[in-house]
């Protein structure tokens, strides 16, 4: 049974202003549970713990995200730290098209992760801009 967490509100809100979102908590927490219950439906969804995608992510940032397109729920995220700067540049991309197309921003991504140092690094060296 899914335990409602105060923190949803917050996850909604800002999930409306930005093309990508990052949570990251200790480990067995319910970052991933929430995501699912939030965006489960609307979004796909891959986890980082499977071996190939992994393996695809960290070799091949740019085909894994052709593979799995957005918008896209990636949990521990902090596994394929390289993939956020193909995560930038796909945000970039889309938020020309979005603005020649006089069209509003749309949530991508949503990143989930545990490793909060690595993660933190990660996503002020290459989302910070986006």
């Amino acid at each position: 049974m899914y335990k409602t967490r105060t923190i949803e509100k917050t996850i909604l809100s800002v999930s409306r202003s930005f093309p990508c979102i990052v949570i990251y908590g200790p480990r067995q927490v319910g970052k991933s549970t929430t995501i699912d219950q939030l965006f489960g439906d609307l979004c796909g969804k891959v986890t980082l713990d499977d071996a190939d995608d992994r393996n695809l992510a960290v070799n091949n940032p740019k085909q894994f995200l052709e593979v799995h397109p957005w918008p896209l729920i990636i949990d521990e995220i902090q596994k394929a730290p390289n993939l956020l700067d193909e995560i930038k540049k796909k945000i970039d991309e889309q938020r020309l098209i979005w603005l020649k197309n006089g069209s509003e921003r749309r949530l991508m991504y949503i990143l989930t992760g545990s490793n909060r140092f690595e993660l933190q690094q990660g996503v002020s060296d290459s989302l910070s801009e986006s």
